[in-house]
């Protein structure tokens, strides 16, 4: 129990040292400055589009659940849909388990790739 709050403590810590370290390069060159300048006035906009690309998606988990919730046991309730689509979209092997039809998965990523 121990072993992980340091472990937590610890990845914080170098967190926060990277963040020193980019504050030294930003002080000591002036472009790499303006750069990170661009990207804080970036970065409302980019959180406020993930925001609503993140609304929309669980929007489209919602009607998948609704429709496919009785054929598939999987997608039966909408946390089990929200990680069967999330990870069907990142996992680089065929399915998430044997069980899994491949034209959900095609009919997922569609919906993605709609967006």
């Amino acid at each position: 129990l121990h072993t992980r709050y340091y472990i937590i403590i610890t990845a914080i810590t170098v967190i926060l040292l990277c963040v020193r370290g980019l504050k030294i390069l930003v002080e000591s060159f002036p472009s790499l400055g303006a750069l990170f300048d661009t990207i804080t006035v970036t970065i409302k906009d980019v959180s406020n589009y993930f925001v609503s690309i993140f609304i929309v998606m669980c929007g489209f988990i919602f009607v998948i659940t609704l429709l496919y919730g009785e054929q598939h046991k999987h997608l039966n309730e909408f946390g089990q849909s929200l990680y069967v689509m999330f990870y069907s979209m990142f996992n680089t092997k065929a399915g998430v388990s044997g069980s899994h039809s491949k034209s959900m998965y095609s009919f997922i990523y569609i919906v993605f790739m709609v967006i």
